[in-house]
């Protein structure tokens, strides 16, 4: 068929056809072809990064510190997958291969070095200036892409732990007993028939409007907005972390610009800067002017926000400053208060007989009268949160620290700056030079030592007579940390767990679902803790009442 001009019409749109399939099978082929050549080139660049990468983070005397995941030529996202979906069996067979020196774990966000445990003392005694806590954990936690960067601008939340929760432990246990006692008829069933309910959920809401009651007080601690950025903000920097981890450093700022879990964190610190920021410019005022001060005879002033509010002084005297603390501490609290209640629980379920032991102990001290000092004499409750962290401590790792500046240690272990270090904290304690049958779950192994202690006469005021506490950090206990730096808020996470476990245990009976056990726990990453989902079985106890 000819056209106007005369030509062929049915030969030219056979011939443009063709051209045009020919160049879109050719897209095809090309692309078919570049991006596996690409992603190939890409594994071979990474393989070649991490071999340079791991000779610059710092050697011993008998030469450069070895990398325990390394495969032969396996890109970074595999030796990062198996990190995080093996850390625990990796741990464990790091420590067994090179638990006497250091040993490297390659990762998507930087490598980190696993010191020995004979180097515990002397990095603990390290000026922060040289190694620093606070940029080791705003690392680990992504802080710049999920709003919890602002750890490193200010070190009021540890001063604030130190020098005026501790101290106020006694004082304000009854208010914690009360507020316990309250959330316990809201959250717990008052049903003397077994009722299904899941802990980890549970505990949380727990140890979020407890560890509340001391940190904003009552005007807030049953405030629901204040209960969502405790519990949730919490929630959103360890999901954004734990995601964000999978992938690339290269590639992790533009993925959080679309994961709402990364807007949430910054939108948590806004909400309780709004929450919160009224109460402050109030506080602030009336002390700046004298008529306002802190008193302990007044419950509304019994928490750490009043406090802040009358002693910070200089640049760190603002809304933004002091509304970030409270985040940091509330962040610090309430989950892993939550996830030791948890541990505890499944730890006393699967053994009912020391579950029985601990109600005896807890009788038996009530009959003397109940007071904040009778939780001291719980020994045996003591000991069994010490193995139960000994056995499932919310990290597998501890002591991070970010060097500033370049270290030799003393046996000649090179650390060069911008270098992440930690300490294998579960080896360590469950190693059996140790802890003698580490395998076995022993809820009274502490109390037995503190027992032989006393007989042998020692100093009971003495630190050497204190080191089977809970509380009490060892040079084979790092779950607290170590040294100057170990958590600060230990002792009020301890009373609030103690506080807690009389009420259950006194009150309420406890077990799994038929035909269930003790799960196993798991591990993401370096985080180590029991199957949210789980579910349990817990009703009241006829005829029972806790000593508060």
């Amino acid at each position: 068929m000819l056209n106007e001009t005369g030509s062929l019409v049915g030969s030219d749109l056979f011939i443009r056809g063709s051209l045009r399939s020919i160049s879109t099978r050719g897209i095809i082929e090309s692309w078919y072809w570049t991006l596996p050549t690409a992603f190939l080139l890409y594994c071979v660049l990474d393989v070649l990064h991490i071999r340079i990468s791991v000779k610059r983070q710092g050697h011993t005397p008998q030469g450069a510190i070895p990398v325990s995941n390394s495969l032969f030529a396996a890109p970074r996202f595999i030796l990062n997958l198996i990190w995080a979906f093996r850390s625990f069996d990796h741990l464990q067979e790091a420590y067994r291969k090179y638990g006497k020196s250091s040993f490297q774990v390659v990762r998507n966000n930087g490598s980190f070095v696993v010191l020995p445990q004979h180097l515990v003392e002397e990095l603990a005694s390290l000026p922060t200036r040289v190694s620093d806590p606070s940029a080791s954990l705003e690392a680990e936690f992504l802080g710049h892409l999920g709003g919890f960067d602002f750890i490193k601008e200010t070190n009021l939340q540890r001063i604030t732990a130190q020098r005026r929760l501790t101290s106020r432990i006694p004082l304000i246990t009854p208010s914690l007993e009360k507020t316990l006692s309250e959330e316990c008829r809201k959250l717990l069933p008052d049903s003397e028939e077994w009722t299904e309910f899941q802990p980890h959920s549970v505990l949380e809401q727990f140890s979020a409007r407890i560890t509340s009651e001391a940190i904003v007080g009552p005007k807030f601690r049953t405030n629901p907005t204040w209960i969502d950025i405790a519990i949730h903000y919490t929630e959103g920097v360890f999901i954004t972390s734990v995601i964000l981890r999978f992938f690339p450093e290269w590639m992790q700022w533009t993925l959080s610009n679309f994961m709402p879990v990364c807007w949430q964190g910054k939108k948590y610190l806004r909400k309780a800067k709004e929450l919160l920021g009224p109460r402050i410019r109030e506080r602030v005022a009336a002390s700046d002017s004298g008529a306002w001060e802190p008193s302990d005879d007044n419950p509304e002033d019994a928490d750490l926000l009043s406090w802040l509010c009358h002693t910070v002084k200089g640049p760190e005297r603002n809304v933004d400053t002091i509304s970030h603390c409270i985040v940091i501490l509330a962040f610090a609290s309430v989950h892993t208060t939550g996830q030791r209640m948890n541990s505890i629980l499944l730890d006393l379920a699967a053994d009912t007989s020391l579950r029985d032991v601990l109600i005896e102990e807890i009788t038996s001290v009530a009959s003397k009268g109940w007071s904040a000092a009778s939780y001291d004499e719980l020994k045996k409750m003591d000991s069994t949160l010490r193995e139960s962290q000994r056995t499932s401590p919310p990290l597998l790792t501890g002591m991070r620290r970010y060097f500033n500046e370049s270290y030799t240690f003393k046996d000649g272990t090179f650390i060069p700056a911008g270098t992440n270090v930690c300490m294998a904290v579960y080896s360590i304690e469950n190693d059996e030079a140790n802890t003698p049958r580490p395998e076995v779950f022993d809820g009274l192994r502490a109390y037995r030592l503190r027992e032989e202690r006393e007989r042998s006469g020692a100093d009971l005021d003495s630190t050497a007579a204190k080191e089977h506490l809970f509380t009490t950090p060892t040079p084979t206990a790092l779950a607290w940390g170590y040294g100057k730096m170990a958590c600060p808020g230990r002792f009020f996470a301890g009373a609030v767990i103690k506080i807690f476990l009389v009420k259950l245990l006194t009150e309420y009976e406890f077990k799994f679902m038929p035909g269930a056990g003790k799960p196993a726990l798991q591990n993401l990453h370096e985080h180590y803790f029991a199957p949210p989902s789980l579910k349990m079985l817990i009703r009241r106890r006829k005829g029972s009442s806790a000593p508060f």
